[in-house]
């Protein structure tokens, strides 16, 4: 949530509520900005409650008030007015490393100061967490947790992929460094306290300057935000346990255009999001739960027999591409009206003179949006091959329908597969 002011499109616009709660979002940030009445705050809490959200509140942090304390507790006090006892996730301070140049011993030694008077005045499912750097900064990161008390609940930073003047390269490049950032964090908390604390990605985008002309590029914002929603999944197993999205409305990188509907990027992350399986909005003490970003797929269901007559029948997709860019390949597809089941994208080799392929990797999701975008990386030696089969298979009760999209030149089809060829550019 932007929350600049009281003329919040998701503070004022139920149609964009209903949307919100809709796609079943897990979590929605809310600073607590101190320019704000405590009846627009109030307004802004009821309005992630009715939604069905989680809270990640954000609470001033070092920096930004003189009275620190009495602003912290007079806005949580507001929080717990709101949810009472439910879950509710706390940040303390925002990108207060950029905003004021406290360093990780001077918002540190503020942590222990204000923090332990808060979690004792607040429900034992409030979580505390910091110290929510603009970038990656384990080090930061590390000196916190050894000296924190109470040591967090989580730690959390912010990860934007490039700037306006970069290339669209490096945005990408950029955005598989966050696996670099995530398991260097990792280490570094390792070697402070002897263990690691679930990571929150309290902000991530394509670029913090809301001016880049790539926002309004839906064949490259789209792309790349169903790309960076992969990335984000495959960092679960490390440790992160939510990745929230900046921002929702106001704001020329937000999901929701002023007239209420998706804009590009918007309608790629609510494709993404439902690819996942959405966390509880109710995360028990101890780390947080996985969500609000990707989340790990489900268990494939055992495909139900057809009901119709033995022999394969052809989906209906329509639009379907397969462009290979380097070691990357950017799959789409228009899925049949209605379709809402399990797409499973196996990538293969085939070689010549041979009708079955070695498969080099897979991606499973589910589709709830009728456009299919996949961008995903090739292994090493699956790059260094010439010929690729892509594989879209598509499960939904009563049968099984796959088709497969040739990138860019193959030799042989799967048996069990449909063959399609993308016309020639």
């Amino acid at each position: 949530m932007s929350l600049y002011d009281a003329n919040d499109q998701l503070l004022t616009d139920p149609a964009v509520q209903s949307q919100f709660a809709t796609m079943q979002v897990p979590y929605v940030r809310v600073p607590m900005r101190t320019n704000l009445s405590d009846q627009t705050l109030e307004s802004a809490l009821q309005v992630v409650k009715t939604i069905g959200a989680t809270p990640l509140v954000i609470v001033p942090g070092p920096g930004d008030v003189s009275n620190l304390q009495q602003v912290d507790a007079h806005d949580l006090a507001l929080v717990q007015s709101v949810f009472g006892g439910s879950a509710v996730l706390v940040e303390f301070g925002n990108e207060d490393d950029l905003d004021h140049g406290v360093d990780a011993q001077a918002y540190t030694q503020a942590w222990n100061q204000v923090v332990p008077t808060l979690a004792a005045a607040s429900p034992p499912s409030y979580r505390f967490g910091g110290p929510t750097n603009f970038q990656a900064n384990p080090q930061y990161i590390a000196y916190f947790v050894a000296h924190a008390t109470p040591r967090p609940a989580f730690v959390s930073w912010h990860a934007y992929a490039c700037g306006t003047s970069d290339s669209d390269q490096t945005c990408y490049s950029n955005t598989e460094h966050w696996a670099v950032d995530v398991q260097s964090t990792d280490q570094a908390m390792s070697a402070a306290i002897g263990t690691t604390l679930p990571i929150i990605l309290s902000e991530w985008n394509l670029d913090p300057n809301n001016q880049d002309p790539r926002y309004q590029d839906a064949a490259f914002i789209g792309p790349w935000v169903t790309f960076a929603a992969q990335e984000l999944e495959h960092l679960q197993a490390q440790g992160l346990a939510a990745a929230m999205f900046y921002t929702a409305t106001n704001n020329p990188l937000a999901l929701v255009a002023s007239d209420g509907s998706l804009t590009p990027e918007g309608s790629a992350w609510s494709a993404a999001l439902q690819a996942s399986v959405p966390a509880s909005p109710a995360p028990s003490p101890g780390p947080p739960a996985p969500a609000p970003g990707p989340s790990p797929s489900p268990p494939a269901p055992s495909p139900s027999p057809p009901t119709a007559a033995p022999g394969p029948v052809t989906p209906h997709l329509t639009g379907v591409t397969a462009v290979r860019r380097g070691s990357r390949v950017v799959v789409t597809a228009q899925l049949p009206a209605g379709w809402k089941g399990k797409v499973t994208v196996s990538l293969m080799r085939v070689a010549r003179r041979q009708r079955r392929g070695r498969r080099l990797g897979v991606r499973v999701l589910v589709a709830a949006h009728a456009q299919l975008h996949l961008t995903f990386r090739l292994r090493r030696q699956a790059a260094a091959a010439g010929r690729l089969v892509v594989v879209i298979s598509l499960a939904r009760a009563p049968g099984f329908l796959p088709k497969t999209v040739k990138a860019p030149v193959v030799t042989a089809c799967p048996a069990h597969a449909f063959c399609y060829r993308p016309p020639s550019s």
